[in-house]
């Protein structure tokens, strides 16, 4: 049997086992006593953190993404057949994101790192951090799984700048998403569908980057599919 890996993002899952009830067997509420306040109805599960989630989540305002069975038996898998350096903290992620330099003799910005970002605009939306919804890693570019998994290799379907660089495929490209499972899932797609060589995840996602401190935009986002972003 192989060793795990050091960094597993799947045994950081807060999984309650809860076991069923038979209504037949519940006991029905007791009524008020006189003079005193009905109960405080119990908070809507859909909109409200769950309090089972990890002092850090809490800290961000974020709950953690909800996945299924077989959703994260195959983020296990895939994590197996990870190298160490299929993965990179935020801290020395945003090393690699500072050495893109301007190049003063071509008068451009040259870029050997880009940190792209899987969620869904449906997930960038009700992701809150410090506060704010919308909010990125300074620098990433929004990317989403499911439109990955559907433009495959045409580069000219990439969002912008990914799509104007003919040398894309070569670069390093740092992947993020909430906590860190989504993008292993990416991690498999852009190596293996959209042909990318040189892809490594965040470990922990935006949550470790923000917990981190390291640098966050919050920003109006029209359409995820470009970087054209408005400050709020």
């Amino acid at each position: 049997m192989s060793a795990m890996p050091s960094w597993d993002p799947c045994l950081d899952l807060d999984v309650p086992i809860c076991k069923p009830v038979n209504p037949q067997n519940a006991r029905p509420p007791l009524p008020p006593k006189p003079n005193e306040p009905s109960p405080t109805p119990m908070p809507d599960w859909r909109t409200t953190v769950d309090p089972g989630l990890s002092s850090r989540a809490k800290t961000l305002n974020s709950p953690k993404p909800v996945y299924t069975m077989a959703v994260r038996e195959k983020i296990q898998a895939l994590r197996r057949q990870m190298k160490p350096a299929d993965s990179v903290l935020p801290s020395a992620a945003q090393q690699q994101l500072q050495q893109n330099t301007a190049d003063k003799a071509k008068d451009e910005y040259v870029e050997n790192t880009f940190i792209i970002d899987v969620r869904s605009q449906a997930e960038i939306s009700a992701h809150v951090i410090n506060g704010r919804a919308f909010t990125l890693i300074r620098g990433g570019i929004p990317f989403p799984l499911a439109l990955m998994e559907k433009v495959g290799e045409e580069r000219s379907a990439y969002p912008e700048p990914l799509c104007d660089d003919p040398g894309i495929k070569e670069k390093e490209i740092l992947v993020s998403c909430t906590d860190g499972m989504t993008s292993v899932l990416a991690w498999n797609v852009l190596k293996n569908a959209c042909g990318f060589s040189n892809v490594k995840v965040i470990q922990g996602g935006i949550q470790a980057w923000a917990a981190a401190k390291l640098p966050l935009i919050s920003t109006t986002l029209l359409d995820i599919s470009s970087d054209e972003e408005e400050d709020d």
